[in-house]
């Protein structure tokens, strides 16, 4: 394959996160200013048809994909845990789904089995210790 940097500021960034379906993939990730960003790219190229940011002072993005394509991107922003739908032309009406204290590592994110269902899990930090949390998001 082919190897493409995707961060053409070249600043760093943190942890990125992948999810593909049929033909189309999704890749985001935040800068170390804070902003999260997104890229869509077709199956077989390591090329992005865009790059976009997504939002400020957005921290730990991860993406998931529904066998359908359908894609949803999670991330923390403050105390919020935050997520939009993503597709082909970027993300749309982002909404808060919980809270988070401090700054916690990447969510993990998955796809249900009903169209619209989407899982996260994430650490938070809770009376001096991390405990673990799930979300079922449910999106029209």
């Amino acid at each position: 394959g082919k190897m493409e940097l995707i961060n053409t500021d070249r600043g760093r960034a943190d942890q990125p996160s992948i999810a593909c379906a049929e033909s189309t993939c999704f890749l985001a990730w935040n800068d170390e200013g804070g902003d999260g960003w997104a890229a869509y790219f077709e199956k077989g190229s390591p090329m992005p048809i865009w790059r976009k940011r997504f939002a400020r002072a957005a921290k730990h993005p991860a993406v998931a994909m529904a066998k359908d394509g359908a894609a949803q991107l999670f991330w923390f922003e403050g105390a919020k845990v935050m997520t939009s739908p993503i597709d082909r032309d970027g993300t749309t009406n982002a909404i808060k789904v919980a809270r988070v204290s401090g700054d916690q590592p990447m969510p993990s994110v998955a796809a249900g089995t009903k169209p619209g269902e989407w899982y996260m899990a994430w650490l938070d930090y809770e009376a001096g210790h991390l405990e673990p949390y799930v979300a079922r998001v449910q999106c029209p």
